[in-house]
């Protein structure tokens, strides 16, 4: 029985990280076929291991380790469930930039806690469906972690920054995600960021969740936005696709498309806009259904500083 292998499996693993360098290099943790739970496969795992879990939901609430990769086997079906008991996968104190955490479904955090906390961490967070939680993923501290081809929904903030002062070593990146239907669809508070290449649309609502809504806001931070699409945020008299608190300065804006939002932008502080910023209506096949993929007719599909399509490309 699988639970009476269990044991030996580890003793296995250990002996052979023991018996050369090199052994250890590469292993492969599965689950649920060796381990039965998430985080057992995470703690028998070394730096340059690859924990990789079969298709099913998992109600864990994961700590992760530096240099280890968890992986899902499609973000669609591979889910973690925090069951409103944490944060749902926390990274903290994890230097190694390979660590990974790729194609899971990540929902249910506990009541203002979030699915992804990063904290003095800078790993890759890949391909996800991370929604329903108040807040999607959570940045604090010096962390310059890759945000990339995510969707962020559902949320008080798909991606929260928030230090107490700025991180001095803290430079994420926020690439090729949709980010939508959340209260705030990037919100930096003592911080900066390169957002690049992301949808940012329908940041106008959070259930029952009153006050203002922005797709990205920035407070005493400094951000470089470019080839992004914004669209279709805020709802009240000074929500906006982009919004530049008096605090903040270096903001620059490029080859972004920002349109019918509340207000485009709203800047009091320092922003840089240059006259590759568009502001017409992107084509997505149905925004309202969330099909951020753009028509044939889209003036947008070659408008990018890089040649290529603005807003996310997944």
């Amino acid at each position: 029985p699988r639970s009476t292998l269990f044991p030996y499996t580890t003793l296995f693993r250990s002996a052979l990280r023991l018996s050369g360098e090199g052994a250890r290099k590469n292993m492969v943790l599965k689950v649920p076929g060796e381990f039965d739970t998430v985080q057992k496969a995470i703690d028998a795992a070394v730096a340059g291991d690859v924990v990789m879990v079969a298709a099913g939901t998992y109600k864990e609430n994961i700590a992760m380790k530096d240099g280890v990769s968890v992986v899902g086997e499609h973000a669609e079906t591979t889910i973690l469930d925090g069951d409103k008991k944490g944060n749902v996968v926390a990274f903290k104190n994890i230097g190694d930039k390979d660590t990974r955490l790729e194609n899971f479904s990540i929902k249910n955090a506990e009541a203002n806690l979030s699915g992804v906390l990063i904290e003095n961490s800078s790993p890759l967070i890949n391909r996800n469906i991370i929604f329903g939680n108040d807040y999607d993923i959570y940045i604090k501290g010096n962390s310059s972690p890759v945000i990339q081809r995510n969707v962020l929904t559902q949320s008080k903030a798909g991606v929260q920054i928030f230090n107490l002062e700025k991180a001095k070593d803290s430079d994420p990146a926020i690439i090729d995600n949709l980010i939508y239907a959340n209260k705030k669809g990037v919100n930096l508070y003592n911080g900066k960021a390169l957002i690049e290449h992301n949808t940012i649309s329908y940041n106008s609502d959070y259930g029952l969740e009153a006050g203002a809504t922005f797709g990205i806001y920035l407070a005493n931070s400094d951000a470089s936005i470019r080839n992004n699409v914004i669209t279709d945020n805020g709802t009240c008299e000074i929500c906006s696709g982009v919004y530049v608190d008096d605090r903040s300065s270096g903001v620059k804006l490029s080859h972004n498309d920002i349109w019918n939002n509340q207000n485009n932008y709203v800047c009091y502080g320092g922003c840089m806009l240059d006259e590759a910023n568009l502001s017409e209506d992107p084509l997505f096949v149905n925004g309202l259904l969330f099909d951020f993929n753009l028509q044939a007719g889209s003036s947008l599909l070659a408008a990018g500083s890089d040649g290529q399509r603005l807003g996310a490309r997944l």
